[in-house]
């Protein structure tokens, strides 16, 4: 899903540009934060590549915190598909289509890997969108399961939380490992890892369809 960006009227200065150069700068940030990382990518490279003063981007922006988080939630939007096609069980296949578009988007899944192993520190200024990151994504994927197990799909002994919380574990695990090796298969490992937690937790009613 691409960002949906307000269109401006009528340009009020010349850094006042419209809403296809304000996604030019955000993907180009992209770019730049994925291969040095938020503190490593400096504002000069990517007005550089955009033909943009600093100040230029500043003005869309307000700061490079700001221009971060807007290249956060627009690789979150890109790669979210929309909750309401996913119920119960449903949602295995949600996170195997994030897995399939990762592989298509390296960039993407080294910006995630980079910026988010930097904001481990409290005073980096995405910590707080990935502490809540963590905590919506583990939610959603949490009561999903407990649609699963409500509709007889999985077992009543998983506990969805935990699980929620080492499927997040894994995949972030193997993502860093495709990074390291891009010869390792991530959608395979992901299918392997699905298929346990189904032959672990699959109702006796399931196991005889």
């Amino acid at each position: 899903m691409v960002v949906n960006m307000a269109k401006s009227t009528r340009p009020r200065g010349p850094y006042a540009g419209t809403a296809e150069r304000r996604d030019t700068v955000i993907k180009t940030a992209w770019e730049v934060f994925a291969l040095q990382g938020f503190r490593g990518g400096s504002l000069r490279e990517i007005a550089k590549r955009v033909n943009l003063s600093q100040a230029g981007v500043l003005h869309h922006f307000g700061s490079k915190e700001g221009l971060l988080l807007e290249v956060l939630n627009y690789r979150e939007e890109l790669n979210s598909p929309s909750p309401n096609t996913v119920h119960g069980i449903g949602i295995l296949d949600h996170l195997r289509t994030v897995v399939t578009t990762n592989i298509e988007t390296p960039g993407a899944v080294r910006l995630y890997v980079t910026v988010s192993a930097e904001a481990t520190d409290p005073d980096h200024p995405a910590h707080e969108f990935f502490v809540e990151r963590y905590k919506k994504t583990v939610d959603v994927i949490a009561s999903q399961l407990v649609l699963a197990r409500m509709d007889g799909k999985l077992s009543p002994d998983l506990d969805p939380r935990m699980a929620a919380e080492e499927m997040i574990a894994f995949l972030d695990g193997i993502q860093l490992q495709w990074l390291l090796n891009p010869a390792f298969d991530m959608l395979a490992a992901y299918d392997r890892y699905v298929a346990n937690l189904q032959a672990r937790y699959q109702t006796s009613v399931d196991s005889q369809i």
